[in-house]
């Protein structure tokens, strides 16, 4: 027998991730001659949503994640992407290599071995890509609709645009705009 009724729907699908680094403010403020309250900075949290759920509190601004473009050896103008720390933020590097690769169609590897790289500590996995993506991929991982590449789109990852950076090595042009 068929069900008569209001159907609920969801809100959410199962594979969208949310993310909000809150800042944690004291409860001590300073006021000013004008009369304007200032809030000091103390930590941040980290929170999965939705859910609430807390993956990290710590003092300061939260980790970033940091994309960095360099020039390949050779006799050509190639492009690495090299980027590291995604796993402050719960993102498992070789799904995020396996889902940039597909996307943007492009040869994608994540290397958990820190031995001769001084820029990885034990236990973080640094992805590299083949291509100058950094645009591309703050778009995927920040979830801007805006972006020029159709593939970086329902990325669902969402992570706060102030945490993402973005550094070109020297020699590295930025991309031009269309």
């Amino acid at each position: 027998r068929a069900r008569r009724g209001r159907r609920r729907s969801s809100s959410r699908s199962s594979s969208s991730r949310r993310w909000r680094s809150t800042l944690l403010q004291s409860s001590a403020r300073t006021s000013s001659k004008s009369g304007s309250t200032k809030w000091t900075i103390k930590g941040h949290a980290i929170v999965k949503m939705p859910g609430s759920k807390i993956l990290h509190m710590g003092r300061g601004e939260p980790k970033a994640v940091d994309i960095e473009v360099e020039i390949r050896q050779g006799n050509k103008r190639k492009f690495l992407t090299r980027v590291r720390g995604m796993e402050e933020y719960g993102i498992d590097g070789t799904v995020l290599a396996r889902d940039v690769s597909h996307r943007f169609a492009c040869s994608g590897s994540a290397e958990s071995d820190p031995v001769g790289r001084p820029a990885l500590r034990k236990g973080r996995v640094e992805i590299v890509f083949q291509g100058h993506l950094s645009e591309e991929i703050v778009a995927l991982l920040v979830g801007d609709e805006g972006c020029v590449h159709g593939g970086a789109r329902d990325g669902g990852y969402n992570l706060p645009k102030s945490v993402v950076q973005v550094s070109l090595r020297k020699g590295v042009p930025a991309k031009k705009k269309r």
